[in-house]
């Protein structure tokens, strides 16, 4: 219940806490983006941070390295599309080429499909591909 309870503190203040509170909080998780994004806890926690956070931009750029994995779990995946969305063209760039080297992997899972299929350019790797195709590549 403590990590839980944390998380939903930690949303909470990036939805009401004044723009003090929410820097405070987005400095402190930028010296932990390796934990957080291993969470599925901690990557709703940073999918507050990239809507109301001054360091969306920062956290976003942070986290483009484990975009594979946070993009196969039940309720991160949300937190890769959201990080999609608030990085720069140049960044976003680089992340879908990341992303690209394990869209196998990606399409053979339940909800790294969902990001797959929210990215052109990697949906279109995949068309025609079973997912069973794509677990056993």
């Amino acid at each position: 219940l403590g990590a839980t309870a944390g998380t939903f503190v930690m949303q909470e203040v990036f939805d009401f806490g004044t723009e003090s509170q929410r820097r405070a909080l987005g400095e402190t998780l930028l010296q932990s983006i390796g934990a957080l994004s291993s969470d599925e806890n901690g990557t709703q926690v940073l999918q507050k941070a990239l809507l109301h956070a001054p360091q969306k931009v920062t956290l976003a750029q942070r986290m483009v390295p484990q975009f594979a994995q946070i993009a196969r779990g039940r309720h991160s995946h949300q937190t890769v599309l959201a990080a999609l969305q608030v990085l720069p063209q140049k960044d976003q760039d680089k992340a879908v080429a990341l992303l690209s080297q394990k869209v196998q992997k990606l399409w053979a899972s339940r909800y790294g499909r969902l990001v797959v299929k929210s990215i052109p350019s990697l949906h279109q790797q995949c068309v025609g591909m079973t997912r069973r195709e794509a677990a056993a590549a």
